[in-house]
C-alpha cells in the first residue's frame, strides 16, 4: 500500500509541475506581450526576455469588440538588444515582412474583433520584445491580447 501511495503522490507531483509552464502538447510555451483596454491612443507593452526560446516562433495578436465603431488596432512587434526603449525597432520576418499586425475599420463594434499571426524565426529576433499598441479612435477602447510563442531552447 505504501509503494502504491508513493508511486502515485510521485505521478501527481510529476504532473503538477508539468502543468507551471504555458506550453501545449507541442512543446511551445507563451510568452504575454501584455494586453490593453484602455483609451490611450497608443500603449506600448512592457518589454520581456526571449532569450530562451529558439526557432521558429509566432506572434498571435487577439483583439475584442471595440467600444466604438470605426476603430481602427495596430500592433507593432519591436525588439532591442537592450531594455532601453530608445532602441526599439519594428521585427522584420524571413521574408522582409514587418511585425505590424492590423484590424480594420467596420461598420459595427464586433467588425474588428479576431485573431492575427505574424510568424518569425527567433534567431532574427534580439533580446527583448514588446507589443506597441495603437487605435485610431483614442477615446474608445478595444481589448488587445498579444502572446508569443516558440519552444524552448532546452527542448
Amino acid at each position: 500500500m505504501k509503494k502504491y501511495i508513493i508511486i502515485r503522490i510521485a505521478a501527481v507531483a510529476g504532473l503538477m509541475s508539468a502543468r507551471l509552464h504555458a506550453g501545449d502538447a507541442n512543446q511551445m510555451h507563451y510568452v504575454y506581450l501584455g494586453t490593453s483596454q484602455n483609451t490611450n491612443a497608443t500603449t506600448t507593452g512592457t518589454a520581456v526576455d526571449i532569450s530562451a526560446y529558439k526557432g521558429n516562433g509566432t506572434f498571435v495578436f487577439s483583439r475584442g469588440d471595440s467600444t466604438v465603431t470605426n476603430q481602427e488596432v495596430t500592433v507593432t512587434i519591436q525588439h532591442s538588444a537592450v531594455l532601453n526603449f530608445a532602441t526599439y525597432a519594428t521585427v522584420t520576418n524571413i521574408s522582409g515582412t514587418a511585425g505590424v499586425m492590423t484590424f480594420g475599420t467596420g461598420t459595427s463594434v464586433s467588425s474588428g474583433s479576431g485573431v492575427l499571426t505574424f510568424p518569425c524565426d527567433t534567431g532574427r529576433l534580439r533580446k527583448y520584445v514588446r507589443a506597441v499598441y495603437a487605435q485610431s479612435v483614442p477615446d474608445e477602447s478595444a481589448p488587445v491580447s498579444v502572446l508569443f510563442v516558440a519552444p524552448f531552447k532546452s527542448q
